[in-house]
């Protein structure tokens, strides 16, 4: 015989809940076009073989190659479609690149409200990234998603939710193909599990891929 409980429903119990994966596209190549390298595709079969990832209806990428490529070895696995949204692209440096514009990248994280000659500020690429998930999620209430973008981008997505300024060292230190699990309800973010890149037989994070010339800028 069991014995009958009696479950009274909460408010907290009936509203809409969405799990988002936040996904680092792989490692990109080092000449600065943005593309993803032989290493960064394999670091994404790897992340869909850890089967840590799985349930979702949809994946949302960034427009740029290394999140694209990223993206479609996810979609192959989990068979699921790709939407791509232009407000989940990296910062904006103007005409620079990370690999040409080292001391302008630190004067961005120094003060996050520098806008650099035709690109955007630290500030404005977080509020710009945060109201786009805002949606993204709106159109998933009780459901699942994947969100393949940038590190940087991500390293702001984390500090928003977390609170507290933008840390360099959270960009740098962002692992490629790495995933982070947040939740979202009651029109609130909360951080479920911090980036995890554990998985990977030959992590690597944005300060390991940057030229040396580049790392000694940022002290590395």
């Amino acid at each position: 015989m069991f014995d009958m409980i009696q479950h009274n429903e909460t408010e907290e119990d009936v509203l809409p809940r969405t799990l988002v994966y936040v996904v680092v596209h792989g490692e990109p190549l080092t000449d600065g076009s943005g593309r993803i390298s032989e290493r960064g595709r394999e670091q994404v079969v790897e992340l869909v073989r850890s089967r840590a990832i799985g349930g979702v209806s949809r994946i949302y990428s960034s427009p740029s190659n290394a999140a694209l490529v990223s993206a479609g070895i996810l979609r192959r696995e989990l068979d699921v479609p790709v939407t791509v949204r232009e407000c989940l692209a990296e910062v904006s440096l103007g005409k620079g690149d990370i690999n040409t514009a080292g001391e302008q990248v630190i004067r961005m994280w120094d003060d996050p409200s520098f806008r650099p000659a035709g690109g955007e500020s630290i500030d404005e690429a977080q509020m710009r990234f945060g109201t786009c998930m805002n949606i993204v999620v709106s159109a998933h209430p009780n459901d699942s998603v994947v969100v393949v973008t940038h590190p940087m981008v991500s390293a702001l997505f984390m500090s928003l939710v977390r609170g507290g300024p933008p840390l360099l060292e959270d960009w740098l230190y962002m692992g490629y193909a790495s995933f982070a699990i947040y939740e979202y309800a009651r029109g609130s973010w909360m951080l479920s599990s911090p980036h995890d890149d554990s998985f990977l037989s030959d992590p690597r994070s944005v300060a390991s891929c940057l030229p040396e010339d580049v790392r000694s800028l940022f002290g590395l």
